[in-house]
């Protein structure tokens, strides 16, 4: 699709799942390893992901979450002793308590953002990520224990702790490598590159509907209060349990309940949240892969079943008058398959498409309903701004070199939409008849053909398809003005009998030409083709170098001379193509 999408749902979707997994890993057993005298960390691990997918900012934030959970973690009776200087309110350092919990991982996430926005730049940009992820549990030893050095030196942790090699700290190096190298690759693959793409243009087709964020949201309202009600009511069950075995509940048990409860709960709400994340990606992906289904294959717009299907949404949606309803139609299209192969025929039709797209694409909905026929509806309720539109878009399509027949119908809830289309389709046909009996169409085609030979020669490969239709000329012949050398693509016999005995001289062979075949009359306008100084001149001025002359026989014969798409410094390539008059 030709469209710039300004939506990045799906970079925010993953990277909101990043946060709630870093929420889970900082509230629970899964972010910590305990081994005396302190609990080991794996919470950093979303962190790293975060800065090597994303950024500085992103990475940071991620740092905060880690770190706010540190510091609640750590406000419990029930942690190891050297835990509770994470906690600004069992420590004697409050605000040391909070640069070390907090600041330190935030600046752990900044600083890994940064390295991985360099290695992205990189010509060695994996090698750099492997090196960056292996070094980053060492990074966040580093900046733990030199503030755990600089705020709290009775623990006897310092710069030099974080050389201390333990065997779980090369397991859990080896597996953050793994997990972080494996989603990295995962992520910039050409099947999530896809599910991306279709996640992120969702809102820019018919099916999108805001309906989908009001229940999601709903629904997480529902089950944030069904989570809270309920770890309300386990911690009232825990405490009458605990007194029917005869267990006095002190402050500090009840506070530690109340604390493993909130952990609990904390821990609910972010799988439930992430839970509904990737049903709304799924979401978005399935009703975008059912849009681009029903799309026309060749042109990328809407196909007829896709068309019409919006149409019936948009009149459902409208009271009174829906809009209008137009059908347009490409002249003279069956001439252009006839004579110039399929393949020509195609790229036209993009061609038309596309600027029909262009012009209307943000005042109505345009669609490809078979052959040659398109369709617009256009909802809006100016009919002054459509025929501007309209006649700016035909105007497009003449400077193109074709002619297009459109028709017309208001669009309203008191007809079916196929009698609107009948409506449409006989107005167009009634156009075509007018520009046919009105128009001229011999005229009308030979600028088609005009149009469609610097079309071939710009964007298809021009030795296939002149092949194709040499036969309708008299000759067609590719010439390297530097070697005076020609690849003839179709030529009579006798030219070719003239480029053999001329030991293939292009331009004496034209000379020989003239002098046999060409009438007296046009001898000297027809040599100041044997100077290609003065050719190369003449297209540079006018883009192409044209000609009319008779030859003995009393016919006439057109002669253009442009240059081809091969043409280079190195390589000066003109296109001669010799036409009768009839054809």
């Amino acid at each position: 699709m030709n469209t710039t999408w300004e939506t990045h749902k799906f970079e925010h979707y993953i990277f909101s799942l990043l946060l709630a997994v870093e929420v889970i890993m900082s509230f629970t057993f899964l972010g910590y390893v305990h081994i005396p005298p302190i609990s080991i960390t794996t919470a950093y691990i979303p962190i790293i992901i975060t800065a090597c997918l994303f950024g500085p900012a992103e990475a940071s934030l991620a740092g905060l979450l880690f770190g706010l959970g540190s510091l609640y973690k750590a406000s419990a009776t029930y942690v190891m002793p050297a835990d509770a200087v994470f906690s600004p309110f069992r420590s004697d350092f409050p605000i040391g308590s909070i640069l070390l919990s907090v600041g330190t991982r935030v600046l752990f996430g900044f600083l890994l953002g940064c390295l991985f926005h360099l290695a992205r730049k990189s010509k060695r940009k994996n090698l750099c990520k492997l090196l960056i992820t292996i070094a980053a549990p060492k990074l966040h030893a580093l900046l733990v224990y030199t503030a755990m050095g600089l705020f709290f030196p009775s623990l006897g942790f310092n710069f030099s702790s974080i050389f201390m090699l333990e065997k779980s700290d090369l397991i859990i190096l080896l597996f953050c490598v793994a997990v972080v190298l494996a989603i990295d690759k995962l992520y910039h693959s050409s099947f999530i590159q896809t599910y991306k793409k279709a996640v992120n243009e969702y809102e820019n087709t018919p099916y999108w509907s805001p309906k989908i964020g009001f229940v999601l949201g709903a629904v997480s309202t529902f089950i944030f209060c069904m989570a809270v009600l309920s770890t309300v009511y386990f911690s009232n069950r825990m405490y009458y349990m605990l007194g029917q075995h005869g267990i006095d509940v002190t402050q500090d048990i009840h506070r530690d309940i109340l604390h493993l409860q909130v952990q609990f709960l904390t821990a609910m709400l972010a799988l439930n949240f992430i839970l509904l994340i990737l049903i709304l990606m799924v979401y978005r992906y399935m009703k975008f892969r059912e849009y681009t289904g029903e799309l026309d294959f060749l042109t990328g717009i809407m196909g007829r079943r896709l068309f019409l299907h919006t149409c019936l949404r948009n009149q459902k949606s409208h009271a009174g008058t829906a809009g209008w309803f137009l059908v347009c139609d490409l002249d003279y299209f069956k001439h252009i398959n006839d004579k110039y192969g399929h393949s020509v025929g195609d790229e036209v039709l993009k061609q038309f498409a596309e600027h029909l797209q262009n012009t209307f694409r943000f005042c109505g909905f345009v669609g490809r309903i078979g052959g040659d026929e398109f369709v617009l509806l256009c909802p809006a309720r100016q009919p002054e701004k459509l025929a501007e539109s309209l006649a700016a878009f035909c105007d497009t399509i003449r400077e193109m070199g074709y002619e297009v027949s459109v028709g017309v119908s208001e669009s309203t809830d008191r007809q079916t939409l196929n009698e609107t289309v009948n409506q449409a389709e006989t107005a167009m046909r009634h156009d075509k008849m007018e520009f046919y009996r009105n128009n001229g169409g011999i005229r009308q085609m030979r600028i088609i053909d005009d149009k469609l030979e610097q079309l071939l020669i710009k964007k298809q490969d021009v030795t296939r398809f002149l092949q194709a239709i040499a036969p309708l000329y008299r000759g067609v012949y590719m010439v390297n003005t530097k070697q005076d050398t020609c690849r003839y693509i179709y030529v009579p016999s006798y030219f070719k009998t003239m480029l053999e005995n001329n030991h293939h001289a292009f331009m004496s062979s034209v000379r020989e030409y003239c002098r046999e075949l060409v009438h007296p009359e046009y001898h000297d306008e027809f040599a100041k083709l044997l100077d290609y100084s003065y050719i190369e001149e003449q297209i540079a001025a006018h883009g192409s170098l044209k000609m009319t002359y008779q030859i003995r026989d009393g016919s006439r014969v057109h002669l253009k001379i442009t240059m081809t798409d091969r043409s280079s410094a190195d390589v000066h390539e003109l296109l001669w193509i010799f036409l009768d008059e009839t054809q």
